[in-house]
This record gives C-alpha cells, structure tokens and sequence, in this order.
C-alpha cells in the first residue's frame, strides 16, 4: 500500500543517456594533470568533512587530519598569545610614557620653584650689596 490507502503503482523509468565509452572516437581525452590540479585547489577549499570524503579511509589519514587540527590549534593559539602580547605591551609602553612626562613635568616645577627661592635670594643680597647710584659721586 502506498500514500492514502492507494495500490502501489510502479514508477516509470526515467531514460538513461547513452554516454560514449572511452575508447570511442567521440570521447574526450582525459587531462589527468588538470582534474588532479582541480581536485587539490578543491580539496583545499573545502571543509574537513569534505576532505574526509576524499582521503582514503586508513588509518593514515586520520592521523594526517588531526595533526593538521592540531597544528591549525597551535598556530591560533600562538597567534592569540602573540595578539595578547602585543596588547599588554601597548599598554605598558603608554604607561611609561605617561609616567615618564608627568616626572618630567614634576621635575620642572620643582626647579621653578627651587630657582624662584634661589633668584629672590640672590636679588637680596644684591640689593644689599649695590650701593646706592645716587650717593655715588660722578
């Protein structure tokens, strides 16, 4: 019984076409360096899954494809370690260079006022020392 209580009816064949055989002068030559190129440039932009389909299944493969994981999870992992890295070193390097100029910064108030207590030191004792340009005779 098939679909709603109908008597199953045999489905008609569907024509085969008639395809050349490969010794017939209407075949194609066959490029074997070309398909093989197709197939590596395939295979490599395919998923794993893919790629399984085309790898022989042995024990081989198998080992390839997850030495190939795992190199593929060591270069990320590399990668991010290095990213991360980079980032903390920025950061540090803005760090010390903030820290550096507010020194600086700090360095140079401290001399100004060092050099104002030196200059209104020296203006004294100048000003004691200087005789008067009036008393002095001509």
């Amino acid at each position: 019984m098939g679909r709603a209580g109908s008597p199953e009816k045999p489905r008609p064949r569907l024509p085969v076409p008639e395809l050349p055989r490969p010794d017939s002068p209407g075949y194609p030559p066959c490029d074997h360096a070309g398909t093989t190129a197709v197939l590596v440039k395939n295979l490599m932009n395919s998923s794993e899954a893919a790629v399984k389909e085309f790898l022989p299944k042995s024990h081989l493969s198998r080992v390839i494809i997850r030495d190939n994981l795992s190199a593929q999870r060591i270069y990320e992992m590399e990668t991010r370690a290095s990213d991360k890295t980079k980032k903390k070193m920025g950061h540090l390097y803005d760090h010390l260079k903030k820290k550096f100029m507010t020194d600086q910064l700090r360095k140079l108030g401290r001399w100004r006022r060092e050099s104002m207590n030196v200059r209104q030191y020296l203006d004294s004792i100048r000003v004691y020392k200087e005789p008067k340009k009036k008393d002095q005779p001509p």
